[in-house]
């Protein structure tokens, strides 16, 4: 065992053994008011029913326990939803509430046999609930309640120097994120892109200021690392998940952060490690730190537990476990006669022989579910049937072969019916340990520490006796011995704290026992005070209380102390008393450790407080429930604070005022004048307690708190005549006692009963004596008929209406009995003995007597020893034996009938798991090869499309290359005919140049030519025109010189 099965933890487990009475009651009630609502076809019925599921909730909310609470508030929702007619089918409803009910009974049991509180075992039972109620069914991610606090920050990895400018930060991470979970989700198999998110999500997890963020990112790099590494697989809904992580940084990034929205995304990633494959260090990790293995199973193991809770209760094992041991015994015994050479009979009374007997409770063990012990046990049958066929005895080495798988079977039977059939049988082979269930290794640890307290206890009878006088040296070395034996034990418990302090305790033990004077009173009480501390802590841890750690706390310092000398005591304070070592001196008025009562008497104070404001309340309105609750709860309070600390006579007072007042709220009784008065006085009676504690002068005397509590112990009996006493007491009572009385609640002492009542219980008893007188007078050997039946049933229901005690009242249950015999024998119809009508004389004598002293208290006797009561029951026994004797046919053929039944039922139930099985297969191995199909199409496309994708990159690479060489040889083919072009036109220019050059020379010389021909004929015609312009000038002239002449003339005419 490791330290840590020594943690101070509180173990819920524990308590619910502690309280699983008042449970029960509460489950019972619940029951009762189901049934009578069915019954009656009343909704109104389910009124103390919807109390007493308030009450199973709040109570299983308190032992924090959110498996059976959440059922409990379900049900409380639904029988709500019921009585305020909100609920259609009313049938169904009711169903629902009594298998709801059945489930919480079994789930409590597995509880309290050490099974882990795992909401998810619940989930069809709360859905069917819910289901009634038109409400929205429960998934399993939302009952895996994972406690995130249980972590502690310094656990979670984180710097201690986060980004400033967050902002920023976060814009850059969520582009990051972005980027990678896009290409994460374009091939969610290549694993680098889950791990660069992973390494991305360390980064933030890293930077981030916020725990939630922290510890939400740390989980996200966990998930990512897992899908990376193959211990997860990614699917829709864990895709949305991760969109829900993109967006937290993308709030993160414009300055909006929501802490809840971040714890609810961690729960949720939480969810898919814990359902992850073993073997991821990081995931593995997380696992352990928060126990995820407690809150999640496999399939196969969910179911098998789910069938467990579902019908396996604790009633149920205890028959199995006992029917199955008492077929053991009869194998071991007949084993035993084989070892000792006696050849046994061939069949036993029940005409098996050992072999089939092995044989048939194999076949049991199969029924079970514990295969491994059945193939076992079959090969040990087989062993001896061999013998046996063959005459000849087992051999010694056969026979020791059968008794050890007997007894190891046996073995894992008693853990299958600890664990209500949650053991397994294990699998392991080799040298590998077995881990024992922990409901069973606290079982060792608690016989291992109940052995301690013995050893200790010896030790405080032989130091008492040294302290007295009466123990001689020659005893010391047995306080040795023991001290080994008590360290050994410790040291076996693997609790080394509590081993080092023991063995210091030995040590300084043995320096004491070798002085030879007693040692100073002031040592003595250190060394009284680190036996009780010891002692307190072996009970606590036994009991696996939170306060165990303390007190090993306070006995290290009363250690040390002693180390120390006498000095040191001044300052240390004493422990409890308790059943501390009690030495030859005066006791100490110090009954509490200062320390505790210092913290004890604070709340104290408060609970007074809180009494002196609500029990005014309640006593001037009885009908306020939540002013009753309050001083019930106070008292309560002070019941358990007061025993935890030693201030035992508180505890024990407070604890009876409790219990009247339990006895009110769960409809027991009245809150009547007698009960408030009480009350009231025992509340005023508080501060007068506390300076008894404190060792102050105390108005109450021993006597009158002495008297007091005894009329609290007959008040919560419903002893007669407790009010008159009460009364007496009161008027004896000091004042201050008498703070809450009113003149409304004080009890007069009153008639037993009323004058009017008594008139009437004799008239009407008087009047059926005398019908069942008249018929007794000739009754035997006849029939009786209804008429005497009525006569006692009356009397019997008048009579309870006597004063008497409420479990004593003798005259009606003699009349009832009376009843009871006469029924059985009209419905077997069976003639009325001799005997019988001399006992029912006896009965009218005795109701005649009594109702002569109606108005006598008459001391409480005890029914089932009164003459009358047994000769009646002897009678009915009798009557009963006969109808038995009467209806074994019947009940032979009934038996057949149910065997038959029973079988055929089997086999249908057979065949339907069978199929139901088959079916499941089917749906599997369909859905397998469905999610291949898809798997394969899935491949198959991703690998077309990387062909498709390869050949347009290929095609594409082609045509561009292509283009190129084109572009390349099109770029040559155009510079080659540029360059031709160059060329021709160069050569053309050179040819045009050259003829134009001839051109121009032949035109030159044509032109020099055409010019000296043109000279010469321009010559010519100039000699020419020169010389018929001289031609013409002299014509000119001469014709001038004609007319001038002419006109000469004439003049010279005129």
């Amino acid at each position: 065992m490791e330290d840590d099965m020594w943690r101070e933890v509180s173990n819920p487990y524990a308590a619910i053994g502690w309280i699983r009475e008042e449970l029960n009651n509460l489950l019972r009630q619940v029951r009762i008011g189901l049934e009578a609502a069915a019954d009656e076809n009343d909704l109104s019925l389910l009124e103390n029913a919807e109390s007493a599921l308030d009450k199973l909730h709040l109570t299983l909310e308190m032992l924090r326990s959110p498996g059976a609470s959440l059922l409990a508030n379900e049900m409380r929702e639904l029988l709500g939803s019921l009585r305020a007619e909100e609920i259609d089918e009313t049938e169904n409803a009711l169903i629902a509430l009594m298998q709801g009910l059945v489930i919480q009974d079994t789930y409590l049991d597995r509880l309290q046999a050490g099974g882990s509180d795992m909401p998810l075992l619940l989930l069809p039972t709360l859905n069917d609930l819910r289901a009634v109620r038109n409400q929205p069914l429960l998934s399993e991610g939302v009952l895996f309640t994972p406690n995130l606090s249980a972590v502690s920050n310094n656990k979670i990895p984180g710097s201690d120097q986060p980004t400033t400018d967050i902002n920023t930060a976060a814009t850059k991470w969520h582009a990051a994120f972005f980027a990678g979970y896009a290409d994460y989700l374009k091939n969610p198999k290549d694993s680098t892109q889950a791990d660069k998110l992973s390494k991305l999500s360390s980064e933030i997890q890293a930077s981030v200021g916020s725990i939630e963020q922290r510890r939400l990112w740390w989980i996200a790099a966990a998930v990512f690392d897992g899908i990376q590494s193959g211990a997860l697989a990614g699917n829709i809904s864990l895709h949305s998940l991760f969109e829900r992580l993109q967006q937290q940084l993308a709030d993160l990034a414009q300055g909006s952060t929501d802490s809840s929205q971040a714890d609810s995304l961690a729960t949720a990633l939480l969810y898919y490690l814990a359902i992850a494959k073993k073997g991821n260090v990081q995931i593995d990790k997380i696992n352990k730190l928060y126990q995820l293995d407690t809150l999640v199973m496999d399939p196969t193991e969910l179911e098998r537990v789910r069938s467990g809770i579902s019908g396996h209760n604790r009633k149920l094992f205890d028959s199995l476990s006992k029917a199955i041991g008492d077929e053991f015994e009869i194998i071991k015994t007949r084993l035993a006669e084989m070892e000792e050479g006696i050849a046994p009979e061939e069949a036993d009374d029940s005409g098996f022989t050992i072999d089939e007997l092995m044989d048939r409770l194999a076949d049991t063990l199969k029924v079970l579910g514990l295969q491994q012990s059945a193939d076992s046990l079959h090969q040990s049958s087989r062993i001896l049937s061999t013998a046996r066929k063959s005459g000849e005895k087992p051999t010694d080495a056969d026979l020791v072969q059968v008794a050890g798988d007997i007894l190891s079977i046996e073995n894992l039977l008693d853990s299958h019916a600890n664990t209500l059939g949650s053991a397994r049988e294990s699998t392991a082979s080799g040298s590998e340990t077995p881990q024992l269930p922990a409901h069973e290794l606290w079982q060792m640890i608690g016989k291992l520490l109940d052995e301690c307290l013995t050893l200790l206890g010896n030790i405080k009878d032989q130091i008492n006796d040294w302290l007295s006088g009466e123990l001689s040296a020659d005893n010391y070395a047995d306080i040795g011995q023991d001290f080994e034996q008590l360290v050994g034990a410790l040291d076996l418990a693997n609790h080394k704290p509590a081993t080092n302090a023991t063995r210091r305790l030995q040590t300084i033990t043995a320096g004491l026992l070798e002085q030879k004077e007693l040692p100073p009173e002031d040592i003595q009480d250190l060394f009284a005070d680190a036996f009780a501390a010891l002692e307190m802590f072996l009970a606590a841890a036994r009991d696996q209380q939170p306060q165990s750690a303390d007190l090993l706390k306070l006995m290290l310092q009363r250690l040390d102390s002693l180390e120390s000398g006498p000095d040191a005591s001044a300052e240390i304070t004493r422990l409890p008393e308790q059943k501390a070592i009690q030495k030859p001196v005066e006791e100490s008025k110090a009954l509490v450790d200062d320390d505790i009562l210092e913290i004890f008497m604070e709340e104290y104070d408060e609970v007074y407080a809180t009494i002196k404001v609500t029990l005014p309340q309640w006593l001037a309105d009885t009908t306020n429930t939540e002013a009753r609750t309050e001083v019930r709860r106070s008292f309560h309070t002070l019941k358990g604070s007061g025993r935890m600390v030693g201030a035992d006579e508180i505890g024990e007072f407070s604890w009876k005022v409790e219990m009247l007042l339990n006895q009110v709220i769960e409809g027991e009784r009245e809150a009547d004048n007698p009960l408030l008065q009480t009350v009231a006085v025992a509340s005023a009676m508080l501060p007068a307690l506390k300076d008894r504690l404190q060792g102050n002068n105390s108005t109450i005397e021993p006597q009158l708190l002495d008297q007091f509590s005894k009329l609290l112990d007959q008040l919560g009996a419903n002893h007669v005549g407790t009010a008159e006493k009460l009364s007496t007491l009161i008027e004896n009572l000091p004042e201050e006692f008498k703070l809450w009385l009113s003149d409304d609640i004080i009890v007069k002492a009153e008639p037993l009963i009323d004058p009017e009542l008594a008139v009437l219980i004799r008239e009407e008893v008087a009047e059926h004596l005398a019908t069942l007188k008249n018929w007794l007078a000739n009754a035997v050997g006849t029939i009786p008929g209804k008429e005497p039946i009525r006569a006692a049933h009356t009397i019997a229901g008048t009579m309870a209406l006597a004063p008497g005690e409420n479990d004593t009242n003798l005259e009606s249950k003699l009349a009832h009995e009376t009843e009871h015999l006469l029924n059985r024998c009209l419905t077997a119809e069976i003639p009325l003995k001799d005997s019988a009508t001399a006992v029912i004389n006896g009965v009218i004598n005795q109701v005649t007597t009594r109702l002569a002293t109606l108005e006598k208290v008459v001391e409480p006797v005890s029914v089932k020893t009164h003459p009358l009561f047994t000769q009646l029951a002897k009678l009915n026994m009798e009557v009963h034996d006969e109808i038995l004797e009467r209806t074994e046919a019947v009940k032979a053929r009934k038996a057949k009938a149910a065997a038959e039944k029973a079988a055929a039922e089997k086999a249908a139930a057979e065949k339907a798991a069978a199929e139901k099985a088959a079916a499941e297969k089917a749906a599997a191995e369909k859905a397998a090869a469905e999610k291949a199909a898809a798997e394969k199409a899935a491949a198959e496309k991703a690998a077309a499309e990387k062909v498709a994708a390869e050949k347009a990159a290929a095609e594409k690479a082609a045509a561009e290359k292509a283009a190129a060489e084109k572009v390349a040889a099109e770029k040559a083919a155009a510079e080659k005919a540029a360059a031709q072009k160059v060329a021709a036109e160069k050569a053309a220019a050179e040819k045009a140049t050259a003829q134009k050059a001839a051109a121009e020379k032949a035109a030159a010389e044509k032109a020099a030519a055409e010019k000296a021909a043109a000279e010469k004929a321009a010559a010519q015609k100039v000699a020419a025109e020169k010389v018929a312009a001289e031609k013409v000038a002299a014509e000119k002239a001469a014709a001038e010189k004609a007319a001038a002449e002419k006109a000469a003339a004439e003049k010279a005419a005129a």
